[in-house]
């Protein structure tokens, strides 16, 4: 049982709602108060942009919970509630109505924001450019989309390459700017982004990579143009700009609690200030196998951080050991990855299947698997997952050899080390 009374989590994305579930788990009586400045029942932000930018999709059909279930499990949940300021000192939240709510153990969970482009490019307020974060957001493109025949997204990570697809299943001629030398610098190897830049070139998308855009302009007809870096211009009914987030921790600044990058934890999710927590995309924690801190912002850590950080907010001492994981469903291929990619990889090995799904490895020059991705190939990349972090003492050969069932040889290598 744990020895607060009243916990309260700000933030009613998966973090906040699994830091719930967590401590709900652990404690069957405590006061548990759910708070978010979102004007809808929590919803699963992947969705925003894979289903719902389908002209038939509903928001509803993305709810993390069933409405009843905050009820079942006695969690109060106070949606289109800003949080003003923390008093860590008197353990309590001002809000924008001017309540005041007092707190045993708080959990920051309020995620980040999109990052938008510089005012100094020109019109980039304009209502023709959207970025895509909240429901919100999704709902406003999802209508743009419906009156637009051209496109342009400014960034070729997950989310933007996800709206690509979308649009092109809707017909819209699509083009992506990229800054970098290729598309998803930052979440795959460079065989498998290879191989999904092709995979959109196929579906009729122009990518524009190594350009940075030079100004932003609207014109009276309405449309919207891109100066780009090589001196061409791109002309569209309406831009989408993905280029990253930027965690919300501006309160917990103000309250005195330690910031970088994300507001800092331990591996018990517990801040610089005593009875204080983090949990999920705004938390900068230790992650095995990597110095210093990291900030993860996938849907897994997100739901396993939060659980565990809620569970620990409850009385709970749980080390939490991150592990990264992203999927996407791209046109007809479902992407998915489990690791970090970073400067100690050493060698990437490419296992290849005749259907044309593959895997690659990532090795560090000790042959410790640092990530694991694949095209289509679920099972794969969800088993060499589990041995993200250790040594893989087995040949490329192995490794690379689509007649010999990875399966197989994860459950060997697992009884090995347990």
């Amino acid at each position: 049982m744990s020895t607060a009374n009243h916990i309260v989590i700000i933030g009613t994305g998966i973090a906040g709602v699994s830091a719930a579930q967590g401590a709900r788990e652990v404690d069957p009586e405590v006061r548990i108060t759910l708070i978010g400045e979102d004007g809808y029942p929590p919803y699963d932000r992947t969705h925003l942009s894979k289903q719902m930018l389908k002209p038939e999709a509903r928001l509803d059909a993305s709810s993390l919970m069933e409405p009843e279930w905050f009820d079942q499990n006695k969690i109060q949940l106070e949606s289109n509630t800003r949080i003003e300021s923390i008093n860590t000192a008197a353990q309590s939240l001002s809000t924008s109505v001017g309540e005041t709510i007092k707190y045993d153990a708080l959990v920051l969970a309020m995620g980040t924001r999109a990052r938008k482009l510089p005012v100094s490019l020109g019109q980039v307020e304009s209502t023709r450019i959207h970025t895509l974060r909240t429901a919100e957001d999704a709902l406003r493109l999802q209508g743009a989309l419906d009156d637009s025949k051209r496109l342009v997204i400014v960034g070729a990570g997950l989310i933007g390459l996800e709206v690509a697809a979308a649009a092109r299943a809707r017909g819209l001629k699509v083009e992506v700017v990229e800054a970098g030398s290729r598309i998803l610098q930052r979440s795959c190897d460079q065989y498998t982004a290879d191989r999904i830049a092709s995979l959109h070139a196929d579906h009729g998308v122009e990518l524009h990579l190594g350009q940075s855009i030079e100004s932003v302009t609207e014109s009276a007809q309405g449309s919207v143009s891109l100066g780009l870096s090589d001196g061409a211009a791109i002309e569209a009914d309406l831009m989408v700009v993905g280029i990253g987030v930027i965690p919300n921790t501006e309160l917990a600044e103000a309250a005195g609690v330690d910031v970088d990058n994300g507001v800092v934890v331990d591996g018990l999710g517990r801040t610089s200030v005593p009875n204080v927590y983090a949990a999920g995309d705004i938390a900068s924690l230790p992650v095995p196998g990597r110095h210093g801190l990291t900030r993860l912002e996938t849907w897994r850590h997100a739901q396993d951080h939060g659980r565990c950080v809620g569970m620990n907010a409850a009385g709970q001492e749980n080390e939490y050991k991150a592990l990264a994981s992203f999927w996407s469903d791209q046109y007809e291929q479902r992407i998915q990855g489990v690791g970090l990619i970073d400067d100690e990889i050493a060698t990437t090995l490419i296992r290849q299947y005749e259907s044309g799904a593959h895997v690659s490895f990532m090795l560090d020059k000790n042959r410790v698997l640092k990530a694991v991705l694949g095209i289509d190939t679920a099972k794969d990349v969800n088993a060499m997952g589990k041995l993200v972090g250790r040594v893989i003492p087995v040949s490329d050969h192995e490794l690379k050899d689509e007649h010999q069932p990875l399966v197989p040889i994860v459950k060997k290598l697992l009884k090995k080390v347990s």
